[in-house]
């Protein structure tokens, strides 16, 4: 049995304002839904359940198929030493990552800025212990400040061939 990402699910502190730029960002078709749900919240105690702990929530939700056609990777991101853009952010999804060329990369950043939104990180590897890329590949990460506006950041990963 493996593992196999077939959703995720961002939180947004403004929805409407993350679907308007997503659907800027080219995902146009969204399927809606308002939900009530009975259940338990577990604020605590994971041992006992009461009768109070049961709850009714509401959830309006927004489905997108356009994004998510085929996983690629799925990153667990520790920094170990110096400064980055997660540093002071509670632990949560850091960023949603798609691998462009560098022209893409550039209109991308174009379409950003014209949105006000501005770079959080950007650099650029310069070596890698992975015996599948050391020495051969390197990359850069361009990463986008769409947290305040998705709940998480966007990251361009263009890869960079030895010469």
């Amino acid at each position: 049995m493996k593992f196999k990402i077939e959703q995720v699910a961002l939180c947004p502190p403004d929805p409407a304002a993350a679907i308007e730029l997503l659907i800027a960002m080219g995902m146009t078709e969204w399927a809606h839904d308002i939900v009530e749900a009975r259940g338990v919240v577990r604020n605590g105690s994971l041992t006992r359940k009461t009768k109070a702990d049961v709850s009714t929530n509401i959830a309006a939700l927004a489905f997108n198929y356009q994004a998510l056609t085929e996983a690629k990777e799925l990153e667990v991101l520790h920094y170990q030493y110096g400064a980055n853009w997660m540093s002071g952010v509670a632990p949560s999804v850091s960023h949603l990552g798609m691998h462009v060329l560098a022209p893409e990369a550039e209109e991308w950043r174009k379409f950003f800025r014209k949105r006000g939104i501005k770079v959080a990180q950007e650099v650029k590897t310069r070596s890698h212990t992975n015996p599948v890329i050391a020495g051969k590949r390197w990359y850069h990460y361009i990463i986008f400040d769409t947290r305040a506006i998705l709940g998480v950041d966007i990251k361009l990963i263009v890869r960079r061939e030895k010469q």
